[in-house]
Formats: C-alpha cells, sequence, structure tokens
C-alpha cells in the first residue's frame, strides 16, 4: 500500500517544489518506489526531473476524465516516476464529488504500484486541491518562520482539515540564521 503525502500551503515560494523534490530523491534512494504527481501549473517539480516535451499526457487530462494516470507516467533518471499537470490553465473540472470519485480510480491504482506518492500542489484553494486533501494520508505544510504566514498557517489548518485531510507535518523552510525572530519561532 502507497503512503500519499500532499504539500501544501496557499501561500506560494513557501518551498513546496523543493522540498517535494528532495523528500521524493531521499525516498528514491533509499530504495522505495516513488511517483511524484506535479499538480501546480508552473510545473517545477516535473520540469526538474524530465523535459516537458516527455510528458504527452497531465495529470490535467485525468481530472478531465480524458485519460488513465496509468498513461501520464514518465520514468526519470532519478529513480522518481513523474505525472505533471501541464502548463494550461486549470480545466474546466467536474465538483469536487466528481474529482474525488476520479481520484479515488487513480489512488487505488496507484496503491499497487507505488510505495510513496508524493503531490506537490498550486498555492491555492481549489476543488482539485480539496479532493487530494481528502485522500491524502496527510498534508505536509512547508511554513516560513515568520509572523505573516504563521497567522496564514492557523486558516490553511482550518481549511484542510475542513476537507478531511490531516496536517502531519509542518516543516519550517527559508529560515535565516540571523533573524531573531524567526529563531525564536523555530
Amino acid at each position: 500500500m502507497a503512503k500519499f503525502m500532499t504539500l501544501y500551503n496557499n501561500k506560494g515560494g513557501c518551498g513546496k517544489s523543493t522540498i517535494t523534490i528532495n523528500l521524493a530523491d531521499v525516498l528514491a534512494k533509499r530504495g522505495y518506489k516513488v511517483l511524484l504527481i506535479d499538480t501546480d501549473t508552473q510545473c517545477n517539480s516535473s520540469s526538474f526531473y524530465a523535459d516537458m516535451k516527455k510528458f504527452k499526457r497531465t495529470f490535467a487530462d485525468v481530472l478531465r476524465g480524458e485519460e488513465l494516470i496509468s498513461n501520464c507516467i514518465v520514468s526519470t533518471e532519478r529513480g522518481v516516476d513523474v505525472v505533471t499537470f501541464g502548463r494550461e490553465m486549470f480545466p474546466n473540472t467536474a465538483d469536487i464529488k466528481e474529482q474525488h470519485t476520479i481520484l479515488i480510480q487513480a489512488w487505488n491504482w496507484l496503491d499497487e504500484q507505488y510505495d510513496f506518492v508524493i503531490i506537490d500542489t498550486p498555492p491555492a484553494i481549489n476543488n482539485t486541491n480539496r479532493a487530494i486533501f481528502s485522500l491524502s494520508d496527510g498534508i505536509i505544510v512547508p511554513v516560513m518562520a515568520s509572523r505573516f504566514d504563521l497567522e496564514g498557517f492557523i486558516t490553511l489548518f482550518d481549511e484542510v482539515r475542513t476537507y478531511g485531510g490531516n496536517v502531519f507535518e509542518v516543516v519550517f523552510s527559508k529560515i535565516k540564521k540571523r533573524n531573531n525572530t524567526e529563531k525564536k519561532i523555530c
């Protein structure tokens, strides 16, 4: 059975993609079978692993019900398989219940194939993220150690729980050792 871990923060620039890549690499180097699903249209995680031209089918195709997730996977030299959202805008996808059903089918197949599925999400509250929250074993939240980020985390925590998600780790990122406020927070 796979462990589905989602990295999420509704704030951009907090290190989600960097932490996603590092986590996937570490797990793959330890011999686990790892899939990274990049649901952010910026495609930073997926473009780190492979040229975007290699992705002929995307996670957006899955959400529209046009493709099976098994046909969207690109294997990489680093031992991490990758599915990209693609650089298109979020498609007009179904409501959260329909997306939940589509994703359950995908997750059931992935559950048999991988040890870990790491999901890099965009900094947005949308139906796709809500459906992913409810189907993840846990949400990892990268947070910068600042007052505003921590205040935003309270809202984020409530939003994730509203949709059945479980925040199982908060990771402080971009810590400046010389900043006394950040030292106190961490």
